[in-house]
């Protein structure tokens, strides 16, 4: 069992009923799992394929797990990346994970500075939030353009899906790798152990780059409604 498969089936289950509440701005599992979808696609079209890293400098926004719901559908592997830390340990955690493309909020861009100019995913950021002109990779842009025909890509329960990146307290940070299967069973002893439902609101309290998974995947599971696990 995937994350893109777990998205799939709340959709199935409660098409209408609220996925994400952020501010001014509600989705429904449905418009989860479309815009997830697109951003997939258009991720592909950016040259992104399965095993791929993507880089997430993000807050807690509707564009963090719609763009973590795609990278599952895209089969590629998540990298949160802590915008509280200085711009050489952010650079080398990209350097170190090869990168292939950055989803980051326009206000953190500069947060990339130390990142060596030659590398490719310069190339390949995409900014999220407001920004100065039109230029470069736009979010919203990019998701309108992305194209109709995407098929999310078939992965395992071993398949590798997020780099969390380690505190390193007695030394450098290092990256952890979590599989779709370690993100699926820790999902079901949450929801077990809390007695999570489906009509219950889950207040995500963890920052973007810490365990972002066990946040996102508990708001949309349940394994008494959806019947994982059993």
């Amino acid at each position: 069992m995937n994350i893109a498969q777990m998205c799939a089936a709340s959709r199935r289950a409660f098409p209408k009923r609220k996925a994400i509440a952020y501010r001014d701005v509600s989705l429904t599992f449905e418009q989860l799992d479309d815009l997830s979808t697109r951003c997939a696609g258009a991720l592909s079209a950016l040259g992104a394929s399965k095993g791929a890293k993507v880089a997430l400098l993000l807050e807690k926004t509707p564009e963090l797990v719609i763009a973590f719901v795609a990278c599952a559908k895209l089969g590629a592997m998540v990298v949160p990346l802590n915008y509280q830390l200085r711009p050489s340990t952010i650079a080398r955690m990209v350097v170190e994970t090869g990168g292939d493309v950055i989803i980051a909020a326009s206000k953190y861009v500069p947060l990339l500075s130390e990142v060596p100019k030659e590398h490719k995913v310069l190339r390949k950021i995409v900014k999220c939030g407001e920004t100065k002109g039109n230029e470069g990779l736009v979010w919203a842009r990019l998701l309108d353009e992305a194209p109709d025909d995407f098929e999310p890509v078939e992965t395992d329960d071993d398949t590798p899906f997020y780099l969390n990146f380690t505190s390193g307290s007695t030394g450098e940070p290092k990256a952890a790798v979590t599989t779709h299967g370690n993100l699926f069973w820790n999902t079901i002893s949450s929801v077990e152990t809390l007695g999570l439902r489906h009509n219950d609101v889950h207040l995500c309290m963890f920052p973007a780059y810490l365990h972002p998974a066990r946040d996102i995947l508990q708001g949309c599971l349940s394994r008494r409604d959806l019947g994982f696990g059993e």
